[in-house]
């Protein structure tokens, strides 16, 4: 199909396509450089007794088909919305960046194409990455929900999704530690969703570099959060104990975050060695490098000696409504909850935070957390 320059701004090309098998005449598009020769004939015969010469028809036949050109230029103009025209624009600005499936999939889900619009719009810095990740997210999971604003891919569901909503929206503790991931800190973003982890309650993967991997991508931290069917499960726990389960996970991504930053591998670990690990954080993250060197649960013992306090900080924000004051520390009862995915006792994974306890403190704590969860199992989130 031929068309005039001024309708490839305005239109997709589906939208060309059938306008154009509406404005024919013997099967010739208004638009083809043949239209008015296909018509002239038809004025020659009509008004012969006008005419000397077919030229003369043929002169006729241009100027009217100069008129229905911009007729047709006009309906069409307002016949297509101003969504369409922003997916379009999505298309051309991403048109290195996206196949065609993925292009055909924008124009056929105009919604998400205008959030990617508005998100491109807005951006203080080039935000191309982040919609193309947007694009291939949203095509293998329809349902779930991309936060353009703290550029997180969120695909929690029923429960696991309610207790997060409600954390962002209290919580400034949270909120603070998920701005890491806003388009001022481009190393890495956040993907949440639910999966059958056995006996785990939550896990975090750095990208990996497997070319095709969907769980880990380039540049994207994964958060996933136990859907099955056993103790361990979010449907099961407490919502506070979930609250905790994604504040600890978050801090985990968080330093992945900050080796990502420092790691020159293309935005994934893959082929990373211990030797490259430290190299990167010597003179960047000393605290990372200390324990990177010197524990091989290196982020868990540094989780339990210098970030429990700031879990608990969001748990207890969550729990009553109001932020822990930055002169006090939070109350006992989420100090104690916090030690859960914490407490390692034994061989090279052992928290000497913990270990050094009194065993009369562990066995307290090991009993608030029992009891707590005992006591508030299959919670459900409104």
């Amino acid at each position: 199909m031929i068309t005039p320059v001024e309708l490839r701004f305005y239109a997709t090309p589906d939208y060309l396509e059938t306008f154009a098998k509406s404005q024919r005449s013997g099967g010739v598009s208004i638009f083809d450089p043949q239209y008015p020769a296909s018509i002239a004939p038809n004025y020659y015969y009509l008004y012969q007794d006008q005419y000397d010469y077919h030229y003369e028809a043929l002169d006729h036949a241009e100027q009217v088909t100069e008129r229905l050109r911009a007729q047709a230029i006009e309906a069409l103009t307002n016949n297509v919305s101003t969504d369409e025209l922003k997916v379009q624009s999505v298309i051309n600005t991403l048109e290195y960046d996206i196949n065609s499936n993925e292009a055909r999939w924008l124009n056929s889900h105009i919604s998400q194409g205008v959030q990617i619009f508005d998100f491109l719009e807005n951006s203080q810095q080039s935000g191309e990455e982040f919609a193309k990740l947007a694009v291939s997210y949203w095509i293998i999971n329809p349902n779930a929900s991309v936060d353009f604003v703290e550029k997180i891919f969120n695909n929690l569901t029923g429960k696991a999704l309610c207790i997060y909503n409600d954390i962002e929206s209290l919580s400034t503790s949270f909120n603070n530690a998920i701005k890491k991931f806003e388009p001022e800190f481009p190393v890495a973003h956040l993907k949440f969703k639910m999966g059958d982890l056995g006996n785990t309650r939550a896990t975090t993967d750095a990208p990996d570099g497997v070319n095709g991997n969907n769980t880990s991508p380039d540049y994207v931290i994964t958060i996933t959060l136990n859907n099955n069917s056993n103790k361990h499960r979010v449907d099961y726990r407490p919502n506070l104990m979930t609250v905790k389960t994604i504040a600890h996970e978050v801090i985990h991504a968080e330093m992945y975050r900050k080796l990502l930053s420092v790691l020159d591998n293309g935005g994934n670990i893959s082929g990373v060695t211990r030797q490259d690990i430290l190299d990167a954080l010597d003179g960047n993250f000393p605290g990372m490098y200390d324990y990177f060197m010197r524990h091989k649960n290196w982020q868990h013992q540094q989780m339990a000696t210098h970030y429990r306090d700031a879990i608990a900080r969001i748990m207890q924000e969550y729990d009553t409504g109001y932020p822990v004051p930055n002169n006090q520390q939070p109350s006992q009862l989420y100090m104690d909850l916090a030690w859960e995915g914490l407490i390692y006792e034994k061989g090279t994974n052992a928290i000497y935070t913990w270990t050094n306890l009194l065993q009369p403190e562990k066995d307290r704590i090991k009993g608030v957390i029992s009891s707590y969860i005992d006591n508030n199992k299959n919670e459900n989130c409104n």
